[in-house]
């Protein structure tokens, strides 16, 4: 299985600093096709742990992938400004 796979299967047992971290390598390495189903349930997660968490680190790594990776979305970036 791949990682991709693997990860996005577990993606729900993720906390917070876990979805920003893939978040960002995904991004980093510019990996953003091959994973569309990915950064979906990354989006999910992220409004719901993230937003929620209120740490700094985890909210500005998250809002960096997504910007880079083009996949920046009004309402998780709303979420994450709130947050």
């Amino acid at each position: 299985e791949s990682v991709l796979g693997a990860s996005l299967r577990r993606i729900g047992d993720f906390g917070p600093t876990d979805i920003a971290k893939l978040a960002w390598v995904l991004a980093k390495l510019q990996i953003k096709d091959d994973a569309r189903e990915l950064w979906v349930a990354l989006s999910k997660e992220a409004a719901k742990k993230i937003c929620t968490s209120g740490r700094f680190i985890d909210i500005s790594m998250t809002a960096w992938a997504f910007a880079k990776a083009g996949l920046a979305e009004r309402v998780l970036f709303g979420q994450l400004a709130s947050a």
